[in-house]
């Protein structure tokens, strides 16, 4: 890895510590509204299917790279992509069944942010893909995680999308 990888790792990694500094001084514990006993019953539930789904993402991938030359990720990606996979299990399954966004919370800055941080992640991974950066010898290394994190902020999307296609079509109902 070059020194200028590892200056804007810490360039970016600063630049997400002031955000969250900023944020919490500015809205304070008024960031998130508490959720009721409904919405943590449904969180309980999506936790267990977000921690089955991991292990199993998890347990399919170590099999595959220990038996077989299928996947050309490195090790690391596939654990990492395995913990995006139980996330996106978890958030989406809490945004369909209403338990993850308080009364409080503006769905709309959400979904800006989600949008954001999509396009932030997929930039670099087109940008791989023009220079012919994105394989390093016929396998997928360290660029693996912004393609999964694109992949889990647009499947967060989808499903705040859907979500809300489903609550329109109720309240005319």
């Amino acid at each position: 890895m070059s020194k200028a990888f590892y200056a804007g790792f810490a360039v970016g990694l600063l630049i997400v510590l002031i955000a969250v500094v900023i944020s919490y001084k500015k809205f304070g514990r008024d960031l998130k509204g508490d959720p009721d006993e409904r919405q943590l019953l449904i969180r309980g539930n999506a936790y267990k299917y977000a921690f089955f789904t991991t292990m199993i993402a998890i347990m399919a991938l170590t099999f595959l790279h220990s038996e077989t030359d299928l996947l050309p990720i490195t090790e690391g990606v596939g654990a990492v992509w395995s913990c995006m996979l139980g996330l996106a299990v978890f958030v989406c399954y809490c945004i369909m069944k209403d338990a993850y966004f308080g009364l409080k919370d503006k769905k709309s800055t959400f979904l800006t942010i989600m949008i954001l941080v999509t396009v932030g992640n997929g930039l670099p991974v087109v940008m791989d893909i023009i220079d012919g950066n994105l394989m390093e010898n016929g396998v997928l290394g360290l660029r693996g995680f912004n393609i999964g994190a694109a992949v889990l902020f647009l499947a967060v999307i989808i499903c705040m999308l859907i979500k809300q296609v489903v609550d329109k079509a109720e309240e005319e109902e």
